[in-house]
């Protein structure tokens, strides 16, 4: 057995001619083993969140990770950067790993328009955390992991501070709305005061969410009142007739109310009929998903990326940012007295008064979506090169997108998504993924960005001449 391990960064990370990356850009966390109960007599170890780290007790014939990562500063210079990682016990060395880091000398590039977003209702921030300042701390996390856009549920805050708090965290992007959660039950009055206020505040666009999920008849027939006072609306403010309207909508809903929606959020696993039926219709599809577990790294990467990449779609989201699994104001307190026994199925992330505690599949949507990225930068690329009238290279660089394009497979979501049966608790199949390994929609990732990566920067050599 070993006690009291830790990991710790000796010495900046350089390049041979002198580069820097401070080691304090290098976070270690420690990965939650979770002992996760099935039943009183079995038991089976997950790994989940992402800890800060603390000394680790490690038992014979068990394995602990720690999980690194660098937040490389925007100006860092392109380069094969160097350092050493400690392992001590008790105090005492184990041995010194070494560690390489990469840096690519490019920016990736995002497709146009892409939304990217978590749900993030109210019950899943902790009452005694629901204020500005942690509000921007969260809006700031979700930049940081690749988010473009947010959903706006009443944090027992104005309106109008969460507006500023989502503008000054700059987490939005340019022609991709917020949505408005909440904008059905105030009505046209408070649209155009909350409205004039965006133009006014340069607050980022909102899109009116108009009753969730339509999909039986009461809710198509609140959704067809809701739209009839939206079209008067349009009407009377014609500063106001583009505002955009959106909801989590099925078959049924689409069928009912497609051609009246601007953005529809369907759910994910769906087939290329509705992506086409979408482009027919000029409208945005995005995707959602309440069925991923935060333990499936892999499966909310291919989500994220690969997928949204191969279906043309235009955004795609998880729920949630952070869900105790009910409503009630006290939900958080039972969850952190005993955090073990609790299985978080929609918690990305674990709200804390001092960090927001990720797991391993928070950090991967991250990756997924700088796959989504690779795949757009070289895209971009070639269309420049075209432009040029470089076309041997573009068609080049066009075939190795257009082969990896292909092997991604459009219903490998579909597949991730089937449910085990090793537990009969509540949700309990969110942890149980029937493994893809060794099915076709496995996918080798490093080989996958390092083809990418090595065409991008070959296609930059050509554009620069």
């Amino acid at each position: 057995e070993l006690h009291n391990v830790r990991a710790k960064v000796i010495g900046d990370l350089k390049t041979d001619r002198g580069d820097v990356i401070p080691a304090s850009k290098i976070e270690i966390r420690n990965v939650e083993l979770w002992r996760r109960q099935l039943n009183t007599r079995q038991h089976m170890y997950m790994e989940r969140f992402l800890e800060k780290q603390t000394a680790l007790d490690v038992t014979r014939h068990t394995t602990r990770r720690f999980w690194l990562t660098v937040h490389v500063p925007e100006r860092a210079r392109g380069g094969l950067y160097r350092t050493r990682i400690g392992i001590t016990a008790d105090g005492s060395p184990i041995t010194n790993l070494d560690l390489q880091l990469q840096v690519l000398p490019f920016q990736l590039q995002r497709a146009a328009g892409m939304g990217y977003f978590m749900y993030l209702p109210t019950w899943g921030i902790p009452p005694r955390l629901r204020t500005e300042a942690y509000l921007k701390k969260i809006f700031l996390d979700m930049r940081r992991h690749g988010m473009t856009t947010a959903t706006l549920y009443p944090y027992g805050l104005p309106f109008e501070n969460v507006m500023d708090v989502l503008r000054d965290s700059q987490l939005m992007t340019a022609g991709v709305p917020a949505i408005w959660l909440g904008a059905d039950a105030v009505g046209p009055e408070k649209w155009k005061t909350v409205l004039d206020q965006a133009r006014q505040k340069k607050w980022p666009e909102l899109a009116l969410y108009l009753q969730d999920e339509p999909g039986n008849q009461e809710r198509i027939d609140n959704a067809k009142r809701l739209f009839a006072k939206l079209d008067q609306f349009r009407q009377q403010h014609p500063e106001h007739r583009n505002v955009r309207a959106t909801t989590a909508i099925g078959s049924t809903g689409i069928k009912a109310l497609g051609s009246q929606y601007d953005i529809w959020i369907a759910g994910a696993g769906f087939d290329e009929s509705l992506v086409k039926s979408s482009k027919k219709m000029n409208k945005l599809l995005w995707s959602y998903d309440c069925n991923l577990a935060p333990v499936d790294a892999e499966s909310s990467r291919f989500y994220f990326g690969m997928w949204c990449w191969k279906t043309g779609i235009k955004g795609s989201a998880l729920w949630a940012y952070a869900d105790p699994g009910n409503t009630s104001s006290t939900a958080w307190d039972a969850v952190l007295k005993d955090v073990t026994n609790t299985e978080l199925h929609y918690s990305f992330v674990r709200p804390m008064p001092d960090d927001l505690v990720p797991s391993i599949g928070w950090e991967s949507v991250r990756e997924g979506i700088d796959d989504h990225r690779y795949l757009a930068t070289l895209s971009k690329l070639i269309r420049q090169a075209a432009g040029k009238g470089l076309s041997d290279d573009a068609n080049r660089a066009g075939r190795l997108l257009q082969e990896l394009t292909d092997k991604i497979d459009r219903d490998g979501h579909r597949k991730r998504n089937r449910r085990g049966v090793a537990t009969k608790l509540r949700l309990g199949g969110h942890y149980d993924r029937v493994s893809s390994r060794g099915e076709s929609v496995t996918a080798d990732y490093r080989r996958f960005r390092q083809r990418l990566a090595d065409e991008i920067l070959r296609m930059l050599g050509v554009l620069r001449g």
